[in-house]
């Protein structure tokens, strides 16, 4: 972090012309662009900046490069009155009989100043419009500079925008900030410069706030249209973006900023397109009415001048809105989000006869929800639709997937948003049964994952969870065998989909359910279930055992199917993965080797890459230092043991395993680890646990009685909560 007085040592250097002039302008530049100027440093360096005698070339760098400041303040408003009181020419006079010559900055620096001033508009906040408002007099009288005219232009249109907010202290009625002086001077200009682009694009802003404006003895109206593409707009990019570098981005200076740039980029939009160039309309480019704001109701607000929440609540019956179709027909809208929250809170409100909401629903009908319409209009009904359960926009939704309007990929996203139906879900798996399109499958997991966990947060709260739990149940047993039969095919985020929705499952509280019952929606089949726990990709083993230590905890019925086939997942599991007895089959326990035949898993014991090396046996192939998806993480947390212990003289070579750890252990003459085998397996399932495969780490510590105390998660957790309880007042 820089120091004030580094700054004013460069500047010093500078003002004095040393040698080391360019080297302290390089200083300040480098300062003014990674961190940016505090507000008395910001103030010193245009002291120099005004001072005729640096020299120009060190005046015109410090105003592009230098005047940055970081964020934390807004700029003072008695900036732009500096600025302005600088522009115009060197005038000479006569004083007790003496001539005199008032200096002024050369014309190129004024006009940088002025660059510089409109690039940093939104570094003034809020102060800014009422201060350009007050300079207005002065700004007409800079229009006779002709070098500057752009510049100004662009100032006075901004002082000018503001004419909504005005009102009489008295009366309280809406005054319009625009004067018939300021029409009358800008008609002379007009007169006296007939061809200036920027003198037309002042007037025909002046007829979009009063469309009733006579302008007799200007221009010809269609030339006022056609000028205002060209010239309202910000003067220098490289300044622009030097100064959004060093903004904060969360406090309230931040804000501010933010929404004085969205309302300044809004007014250079209006001047972006010539209104009257001939085109053709299609169906996503309808005109954002909401930006053109008739005076005709001076008590009316337009949608699209409407800047904060606070303003679309403090004014919210004021408000009006011609277009709600524009939220499906143009993006990037300034103020998008507000527009939402106003047809929301009609929505919320009940305001169904109002013409804004018949209007959206119709333009949400053609123009949103259906297959041929653009991805950005879906996404925008699918929006509003998120925000409450609203009767008109439901029943469009189930009135586009009844009639076929939507394809299937829309159909699936919109079940997160429409209330619990079992008929449309059945549509849907049917279809997804006949399709092979994974993609629609993914889909279909990451909403089913989602419309579990809102269901049961919305309906538990009313009573009402009973009537949707046979949805649920519906899904989850369909998916099993959907999944069942594809697993192999599916790419590997819709595998991960598929445990997310099983997690979502676990979050819903269904203890109560399944007590003393056949859950057998609950439960995959014996072919997914172990595909998933041989898997190859390590998240998806620990989650398959997340599951099956979440069946654990459930009480089923007694002697009933879905148990017998839990505790055969849970004995197959922790054989394969921590006993290394992989695969083994015992007559009369739960022992079951995966339900594969005997007979073949004594012949795959014999094959000849099990039977070539000590290194690789069928019994350990799926522990985690040997299986494909934990071996080479389980190496990596190895080496770190190896790393953290002392005088140690020798690695271990490959896979962990009792004889490997025996005989580095039984060596002569070589420091290994003084843990036994037991232990350094579980320090490795503890470093599993914080890395975050607790599913895997939930099953083995959980079923396991050697492991029962040893999880060192949970230990720093309880101390935590007891430290934290010894803290609390008695």
């Amino acid at each position: 972090m820089h120091q004030l007085d580094e700054v004013s040592e460069n500047l010093r250097k500078l003002f004095e012309r040393s040698s080391e002039s360019q080297e302290a302008l390089e200083k300040l530049r480098r300062i003014a662009l990674q961190e940016g100027l505090t507000e008395p440093e910001l103030n010193m360096v245009l002291d120099i900046v005004f001072d005729y005698s640096l020299r120009n070339s060190f005046r015109l760098s410090l105003i592009s490069e230098c005047l940055v400041p970081n964020g934390e303040y807004l700029v003072s408003t008695d900036v732009i009155c500096r600025i302005l009181g600088a522009i115009g020419v060197s005038e000479v006079y006569f004083k007790d009989g003496k001539q005199f010559k008032l200096k002024r900055l050369p014309p190129n620096t004024q006009n940088l100043l002025l660059e510089w001033l409109i690039c940093g508009l939104h570094l003034f906040g809020r102060a800014l419009f009422v201060e350009l408002h007050r300079l207005l007099p002065l700004l007409f009288g800079l229009l006779s500079f002709e070098y500057l005219r752009s510049n100004i232009t662009t100032l006075i249109i901004i002082g000018l925008s503001q004419q909504r907010k005005a009102k009489d202290i008295l009366t309280g009625q809406g005054l319009s900030s625009l004067k018939p002086w300021h029409v009358k001077t800008t008609l002379d200009f007009a007169v006296r410069f007939p061809f200036d682009s920027h003198i037309k694009a002042l007037l025909a802003y002046m007829r979009r706030l009063h469309p009733t404006l006579e302008l007799r003895g200007g221009p010809d109206i269609r030339s006022l249209e056609l000028a205002k593409s060209i010239v309202i707009l910000y003067p220098n990019h490289d300044i622009v973006s030097r100064l959004s570098k060093c903004l904060s981005s969360s406090s309230e200076v931040a804000w501010e900023t933010r929404e004085v740039k969205e309302k300044v980029q809004r007014l250079f939009d209006l001047f972006s397109t010539p209104t009257l160039k001939k085109r053709k309309v299609a169906v996503e480019s309808i005109n954002d009415l909401d930006l053109l704001s008739s005076s005709s109701e001076i008590d009316s607000i337009s949608i699209g001048s409407v800047e904060s929440l606070r303003t679309l609540v403090d004014e919210f019956d004021k408000i009006s809105m011609a277009n709600p179709g524009s939220l499906f027909n143009f993006t990037n809208m300034t103020n998008e989000r507000l527009r939402k929250y106003f047809l929301i809170f009609h929505l919320a409100l009940g305001h169904n006869d109002l013409h804004v909401i018949k209007k959206l629903i119709q333009a949400s009908q053609f123009h949103a929800l259906d297959s041929l319409t653009s991805t950005h209009a879906f996404d925008q009904i699918r929006s509003l639709a998120l925000m409450g359960n609203f009767d008109q926009i439901t029943e469009l939704m189930l009135k586009a997937i009844r009639t076929h309007k939507l394809d299937l990929m829309r159909s699936i996203m919109l079940f997160e948003v429409l209330p619990p139906n079992k008929q449309l879900f059945e549509e849907v798996l049917q279809a997804l049964e006949a399709d092979n399109n994974t993609e629609y499958l993914q889909i279909f997991l990451q909403v089913a994952s989602n419309v579990v966990i809102k269901w049961h947060t919305l309906h538990s709260e009313y009573g009402f969870f009973e009537e949707v739990r046979p949805i649920i149940f519906h899904i989850s047993e369909r998916l099993n065998r959907i999944m069942e039969v594809r697993w192999r095919l599916l790419t590997l985020k819709t595998k991960i989909e598929f445990l997310c929705f099983y997690r979502s499952l676990r979050k819903v509280n269904l203890s109560e359910i399944a007590e003393g019952d056949e859950p057998s929606w609950l439960i995959p089949g014996p072919t997914l279930m172990y595909q998933m726990v041989i898997s190859m990709h390590p998240f998806v083993i620990s989650e398959a055992f997340g599951l099956i230590a979440f069946l654990r905890s459930l009480k089923l019925k007694e002697g009933g199917k879905v148990l017998h086939l839990r505790h055969a997942y849970i004995m197959d599991s922790i054989n394969l993965t921590w006993l290394d007895q992989a695969f083994k089959i015992e007559e009369g326990s739960h022992n079951k080797g995966m339900f594969l035949d005997s007979e073949y898993a004594r012949k795959l014991a014999g094959l000849n890459f099990f039977t070539y090396s000590d290194l690789m046996e069928l019994k350990s192939i799926g522990s985690l230092s040997h299986s494909p998806g934990f071996s080479y993480l389980v190496a990596e947390i190895l080496w770190s043991l190896e790393d953290e212990a002392e005088d140690i003289t020798i690695r271990h070579p490959g896979p962990l395993s009792a004889n490997s750890v025996a005989q580095l252990q039984q060596t002569p003459d070589a420091q290994w680890l003084k843990k036994s085998y037991s232990e350094i397996k579980v320090s490795i399932l503890n470093k599993l646990d914080t890395l975050g495969y607790s599913g895997l780490c939930d099953l083995l510590f959980s079923s396991l009685r050697p492991l029962a105390y040893l999880r060192e998660r949970g230990k720093v957790q309880s101390k935590g909560r007891s430290r934290s309880q010894s803290r609390e007042p008695v």
